[in-house]
């Protein structure tokens, strides 16, 4: 007998299988996109008061710069991102969250979660959460990155997007 969770789970096996091999590759940042985050960044902290402003600045610009290049490795067991050459980041496929440290030593909670659109990633740490959100063109040749930046010791979200292009394999 056919368990009743088969339809679900067949689904959800089906969905990742689809978009995990078109999502995996390498993309780089296009041309001009720098000026984006530090246009974000001023725009959030220009509603604190000047004597934080400098601090958090600082805190946002260092923790926000944008990779020059993102390289995905999505398989039905693990989700690997790497930004630059730094070291990959490796969380279930599944959405399950895993402790992870970041080089300057701070841990986060990461997880990873494929959609019908694309793929989010969320940190959460003690001070506030990051969340990453990858949306892939239609022609698979410019993913779109959506980042979101809470914290309760900023005034609003800080919220940027940046657009990267497939690299030729």
């Amino acid at each position: 007998m056919i368990s009743p969770l088969f339809p679900t789970i067949f689904l959800l096996l089906a969905r990742s299988t689809v978009l995990e091999p078109r999502l995996s590759g390498s993309y780089t940042l296009q041309p001009g996109q720098r000026n984006t985050v530090s246009t974000a960044v001023d725009l959030t902290v220009s509603r604190m008061s000047f004597l934080l402003r400098p601090l958090a600045r600082h805190r946002l610009e260092q923790t926000n710069r944008p990779a020059q290049e993102l390289h995905f490795n999505l398989g039905p067991i693990n989700h690997e991102i790497r930004f630059d050459a730094r070291a990959p980041i490796q969380t279930p496929a599944g959405g399950q969250p895993r402790l992870w440290t970041r080089e300057d030593g701070e841990q986060f909670l990461v997880r990873t979660t494929l959609t019908d659109s694309g793929l989010i990633q969320r940190f959460e740490a003690s001070d506030g959460s990051r969340t990453n959100r990858y949306l892939l063109d239609p022609d698979g040749l410019r993913l779109r990155l959506d980042v979101t930046v809470e914290s309760a010791r900023l005034p609003s979200p800080l919220t940027y997007t940046l657009i990267y292009q497939r690299r030729a394999s």
